[in-house]
């Protein structure tokens, strides 16, 4: 057996290798890099490149290609015209078409929701604003919140659903901050804005669609139909890969594109996206005023259906400037950027999983110019251990690596829940560390009034692990203070509370995290209920 698990392991090995092509140089040439791409794309994307591609420099195409086939049955290459399902990039589409309509004075985006949704409840209505649907600020949830209600992938998805019922059935969700006062991506809040749409111009939603965009901008492919489209349409599959051959395309189930609408359900082809891309960089679509507003960030830098200068992709690359959104729907990926440089990119693609995307984005807009390597001004200290995290800078270090990359940025970027609870533990791990971190720290969480819920809790519980629980204490007590109306905040604090025998208090904190739970139909009621017997027997 050791003999079979070594080779195992070895086999193991050389994947990872082959995979992350570390040491290989890439050309520099789009066309050869994306050649080499399609050659290696099992190593790189965990299955074949299929979809349809563009590079675009200045209004210069320097390459645009279909690869693959539109089916494993149908042996019909992909083109530039064959259509994909864009799924969130159909935000940007919506986003628009607001915007027209209050460029033509048909809406007000300043209004509250309710004056033009009677279906949803006019008490919380009349607290959100269009521009909050819009920037992802109204503080509704997204599709998660769903299986309070009863609801799987399984049960909703593959089921139609009318607009009207559909905003109704978001009406009956608790919001999850006070509109206005945090970012929280929700594609429920781009259906109702295509409710809005509908609502306020008295058409069906594709018809606003085709009449404001598609046809002006000679967008052949692109629209929304609630029914799954078969004709020009790349099949979507998933790709099998496996250790002993195992190389097969499974099919993957269909949405019903009812429950995307809006938000997500729009088809699209490689040339239409390039038409709208111009269309965006040329200003060809909206007024001065409403152009403006369309690429203005509101809050982490969203602003009207694009991300400006999205974290993942700044990770890779600190010297650039961009608009950018991807889209994921059932087995369909797709990207666009627009880079400050004039560069312009566009995937479609139509086999999962198609990993590593952010990276094919970053060598693509590199070889734009030319280039091989991108720019990092500044590095993240080493998560490998403690020694290799001070040699690269330290807690200073971690600092200012966030603080350069939000100032790229142009909002603020936070360590990532996984990254702080290492390095926490990392300190916590050697002794004359701890009272570094701790010092560290409960500076960090003063400094950052903004800091996400999941991220205190996430510090709070590396502590608590760790044999810390009075700063655990202290982190749980600060994240009440701040999200008051969380279930999951005093949950956490009952449990640390507990750990040290303080099981009167724990108590009155189960409890208070199970009656906000029943108050906002969270499915954790269960585990608080659970957590609360325990203490009082």
């Amino acid at each position: 057996m050791r003999t079979f698990v070594s080779l195992v392991f070895l086999s193991f090995i050389t994947f990872c290798m082959t995979g992350c092509r570390s040491s290989v140089q890439l050309p520099e040439n789009t066309v050869e890099l994306m050649a080499y791409y399609q050659e290696n794309g099992k190593a790189f994307f965990g299955s074949p490149l299929s979809g349809a591609f563009l590079v675009a420099k200045n209004d210069r195409v320097l390459y645009r290609k279909g690869i693959g086939d539109t089916s494993p049955e149908s042996r019909t290459p992909i083109t530039p015209d064959t259509r994909f399902y864009i799924g969130s990039l159909s935000k940007q589409f919506t986003a628009c078409l607001v915007l027209l309509l209050a460029q033509e004075n048909k809406l007000d985006l300043h209004k509250p929701i309710s004056a033009y949704l009677p279906n949803y409840p006019k008490e919380k209505g009349d607290k959100i604003t269009v521009h909050q649907l819009l920037s992802h600020t109204s503080g509704i949830p997204h599709y998660r919140e769903l299986v309070k209600f009863g609801y799987t992938a399984e049960t909703f998805f593959t089921k139609p659903i009318a607009i009207d019922d559909y905003v109704r059935l978001i009406g009956k969700l608790d919001l999850k901050f006070t509109p206005g006062a945090q970012f929280y991506y929700s594609s429920f809040g781009y259906i109702l804005l295509g409710a809005i749409i509908e609502r306020v111009t008295q058409e069906r939603y594709q018809t606003v669609l085709k009449d404001k965009i598609a046809t002006p901008l000679s967008l052949e492919n692109t629209g929304y139909s609630p029914g799954f489209l078969t004709a020009h349409v790349a099949a979507d599959k998933k790709f099998a890969g496996g250790w002993f051959g195992k190389n097969a395309f499974e099919e993957i189930p269909e949405r019903d594109l009812s429950t995307a609408f809006s938000a997500g359900g729009l088809y699209s082809s490689l040339n239409d996206l390039f038409k709208w891309a111009q269309a965006i960089r040329h200003k060809r679509i909206l007024d001065p005023e409403h152009h403006a507003l369309f690429l203005t960030p509101v809050r982490r830098g969203y602003s009207y259906g694009l991300f400006k200068n999205p974290e993942a992709l700044l990770r890779k690359n600190h010297n650039v400037q961009l608009y950018f959104h991807g889209g994921a729907i059932m087995g369909y990926r797709s990207a666009l950027a627009l880079y400050e440089d004039g560069t312009t990119i566009v995937l479609l693609c139509n086999t999962l999983p198609m990993q590593n995307r952010t990276s094919l984005i970053t060598q693509l807009h590199l070889s734009a110019s030319g280039e091989t390597r991108p720019v990092k001004h500044f590095i993240h200290p080493s998560l490998r251990n403690l020694p290799h995290f001070y040699e690269e800078g330290g807690l200073d270090g971690f600092d200012q690596y966030h603080a350069k990359l939000s100032e790229v940025a142009g909002y603020s970027i936070y360590p990532s829940s996984s990254t702080m609870r290492k390095v926490i533990e990392m300190h916590l791990g050697k002794k004359r560390f701890r009272p570094a971190i701790k010092t560290y720290v409960q500076h960090y969480v003063s400094v950052h009034p903004a800091l996400p819920e999941e991220l205190i809790n996430t510090m709070g519980y590396a502590f608590l692990k760790k044999g810390e629980p009075g700063q655990a204490i202290a982190l749980f007590e600060e994240n009440i203070s701040r999200y008051p109306n969380s279930p999951n905040v005093y949950d956490s604090l009952g449990e640390a509370l507990e750990k040290i025998g303080e099981k009167e208090k724990a108590k009155i904190n189960y409890a208070k995290a199970l009656a906000l739970a029943h108050a906002q139909n969270d499915l954790n009621a269960a585990l608080y209920q659970k957590n609360l017997e325990r203490v009082t027997d």
